[in-house]
């Protein structure tokens, strides 16, 4: 049986055995098993983030965290594995970080993210940055001291009946 191809699209298999496709031509990724059954598809064709107007570059990360590299938009995405929007950067240009027609993502070991960014002819790396843990002593409760003698509650002072509610009418 023959598989019908989008023209170039990227792809990538993540260690559970799926494939992720970017398809430039209906603009999103599409997710199979790893017998090639369809399983699902995330993205739309828009200028928003989460959106696609020409995707290439597909490449998951050790956390299935799928990096897709969008060649009209100038930029990469990062979705979750169920296709959430994580984040996005790029943008056109030539300066670091920037992207004119990023084509291909790969990803290391190390999650390092590498874009080929064609128009620019180069190659950028990009290091995921990971939270580190800080060993914080806990903070100490506010002791607070009480007073030396009970202050007591300011009296409350009874109002006096009014000179006009003891008359009665005559």
């Amino acid at each position: 049986e023959q598989v019908t191809k989008s023209i170039n699209p990227g792809f990538a298999r993540y260690r559970d055995g799926k494939i992720y496709v970017s398809d430039p031509i209906l603009a999103r990724v599409q997710v199979f098993s790893a017998t090639g059954i369809y399983e699902r598809s995330f993205g739309s064709r828009g200028n928003m983030v989460g959106q696609f107007a020409r995707p290439r570059g597909i490449a998951v990360d050790s956390k299935g965290n799928v990096h897709v590299a969008d060649a009209l938009f100038n930029a990469l995405q990062i979705f979750d594995a169920k296709g959430r929007v994580l984040m996005h950067y790029g943008g056109g240009g030539s300066a670091p970080g920037t992207f004119d027609l990023p084509g291909g993502v790969a990803i290391d070991a190390a999650d390092r993210v590498y874009v080929a960014d064609s128009m620019n002819r180069r190659v950028e790396m990009f290091a995921q940055l990971r939270p580190v843990p800080v060993k914080r002593k806990p903070a100490k409760a506010a002791v607070r001291k009480a007073p030396a003698r009970p202050v007591p509650a300011p009296a409350r002072r009874r109002r006096a009946p009014s000179a006009a509610a003891g008359r009665s009418a005559g």
